[in-house]
Parts: C-alpha cells; structure tokens; sequence
C-alpha cells in the first residue's frame, strides 16, 4: 500500500495593497511556499513499512480583489478572492534505502485560486496586523509522484498531487508614506 501525505509546510513574501475606497482594495505580491511530503509504503503482506520525506519548492505570485468591513475604530474584516501564478522551479527526487519517489511537475507555471478570510488591526502610526486563513486550490494537478523501488526503473505507483492547501495567515503591512502637502 503506498499512500502520500501532505505534511506542514510554510510560506513567507511580501504583499502589496492599493487601497480604493475604505471598503475595496487590490492585492499583489511574491511569495515563496515550501509544501513537505511524505511518502508511506506499507506491505499487506508482511510486517514491513517504509517512508520517505520530501518537499516542493514554489513561488507565488497572487492578485485578488479585498473587501474590508470595519469591525470597530482600528480594526476590520477582510475577504479577498482571487487567481495566482504558481511557479515551479525544478522536479524533485528522493530516496532511502529501499524505495524512491521522482516528482514531476507538469508545467513550469500554473494557475491557482486563492481565497483569504481575516481581521485586521491598525493601531495608529504602528502599521496593519493581520491574522487570518488562506485557501489556495490549482487549478489543474501541478505534479505527478512516481514511486518505486531503489535505483530501478520500474514505478510501482503513480499518484497525482493536487497541490491545494489551507494557511494560517499572519502579516504585517507597513504604514503608507504621507504625501508631501507642501508640493
């Protein structure tokens, strides 16, 4: 029996917000995401079991549309819907003593939808904390596991990876430069 599991992983970026109106904004940014994998091997016939841990690096680059609703003087709730590139640098490949896996990918770059809830706070002249959770779903399967014995050839098990995952958000937005009046 082989199965994979999405372990924790983390992502960390920078994020840009043009604010419209007190109510509506656009959000932009780089981010990278580190998501960890582990691939579990269990025989049904014998006492035996086997793992082996790996990780997909990728680079994310969101544009979603925010909707903010004032929940008291400095604080407020946010939603934001939207789409992102995904950028995949490289295949990835690892092993242990018995079994290996080779994950490709699909295609470099591929799209996702991204979705935000969360509240935040704007002490004055101290900037915006953000607490909140993220959901990110491709929009098509962005790898491929291929999983089979130790130096061979031979997969024993294909399994698609769908890539999607939830986040607990935590941010920090610098506060906006004032304009000079004097201009």
């Amino acid at each position: 029996n082989i199965g994979i599991q999405q372990e924790f992983g983390y992502t960390f970026g920078m994020t840009i917000r043009k604010q419209f109106t007190k109510i509506l904004a656009v959000e932009s940014g780089l981010r990278f995401a580190q998501r960890n994998y582990t691939v579990n091997i269990d025989s049904t016939f014998a006492d035996y079991s086997s793992s082996v841990p790996y990780r997909i690096i990728a680079y994310e680059i969101p544009l979603k549309g925010m909707v903010r609703l004032r929940g008291s003087d400095n604080s407020y709730f946010s939603v934001s819907l939207g789409a992102q590139l995904d950028l995949y640098p490289s295949d990835v490949f690892a092993n242990n003593f018995d079994w290996q896996v080779q994950v490709n990918r699909k295609s470099w770059v591929q799209g996702s939808f991204v979705a935000n809830l969360g509240w935040e706070i704007h002490p004055i002249n101290k900037g915006t904390f953000y607490g909140g959770f993220s959901y990110n779903q491709p929009f098509a399967d962005p790898y491929a596991a291929n999983v089979g014995p130790s130096n061979s050839n031979f997969a024993t098990s294909n399994v698609k990876l769908n890539g999607a995952y939830f986040a607990l958000d935590f941010r920090y937005y610098f506060e906006a430069k004032k304009e000079d009046s004097r201009k």
